[in-house]
C-alpha cells in the first residue's frame, strides 16, 4: 500500500514538474496582457482628455462667435475671394507706408472637397524706402484680413535709399 502512494506521489510530482515551465511560462503572459491593458487604458484616458479640451474649446468657439466676433472673423477669412477688395486693400496699405507697387498679381489655390478652406496667393513688386517697406510688412500683418508672408526678396533699387522688393503673400477664404 505504502509503495503505490510513493508512486501516486511521484506521478503527481513528475506531472508538476512537467507542467512547471507551461504554467510559469503562462502566468509570465498574463502579466504582459496586464501591462498592455492598463497602456492602453492609458491611451483611451489620454485620448478621451484631448476630446474633452477639444469639445470644451469647440463650445467656447460656438459661444463666442456670434454678432460681432462673427463679423470679425468674417473680415479676416471672408467668404469669398473678392480680388478687387484684396488688391485695393494692399494698395492702400502700400500708399500709407509710402511703398510703390508696380505689379500685383492673383493666384487662387482652391482646397481639396474635404477642405472649404481655399488660399489664394498675391505677388507683389514694389520700391520704396527701407523704414517705409518695414511700415509695409508691419500693416501687413497688422491687417483684419489674415495674411502670411511666403517669401520675401529684396534688393537694391534706384539710388542708395530705395529697395525694390518681391513679395509673395498668401491670404484665406472659405467658399
Amino acid at each position: 500500500m505504502e509503495s503505490r502512494n510513493i508512486i501516486g506521489a511521484f506521478v503527481v510530482a513528475a506531472a508538476l514538474f512537467a507542467l512547471f515551465p507551461f504554467a510559469i511560462g503562462k502566468y509570465q503572459q498574463v502579466g504582459v496582457f496586464r501591462e498592455a491593458l492598463a497602456e492602453r487604458e492609458q491611451l483611451v484616458q489620454d485620448r478621451q482628455a484631448a476630446l474633452d479640451n477639444f469639445n470644451t474649446e469647440l463650445n467656447k468657439y460656438r459661444t463666442q462667435l456670434t454678432g460681432d466676433a462673427a463679423d470679425k472673423f468674417a473680415a479676416m477669412v471672408p467668404t469669398d475671394l473678392s480680388p478687387a477688395e484684396l488688391v485695393s486693400s494692399l494698395d492702400a496699405i502700400a500708399r500709407e507706408s509710402g511703398i510703390v507697387l508696380s505689379q500685383v498679381s492673383l493666384g487662387d489655390e482652391r482646397g481639396t472637397r474635404r477642405s472649404t478652406t481655399n488660399a489664394a496667393t498675391i505677388t507683389l513688386q514694389g520700391e520704396g524706402q527701407y523704414t517705409d517697406f518695414l511700415a509695409f510688412l508691419s500693416a501687413v500683418e497688422r491687417s483684419v484680413r489674415l495674411m502670411d508672408i511666403q517669401t520675401l526678396q529684396v534688393s537694391g533699387g534706384d539710388g542708395d535709399v530705395f529697395l525694390g522688393f518681391d513679395v509673395t503673400l498668401r491670404t484665406y477664404f472659405v467658399q
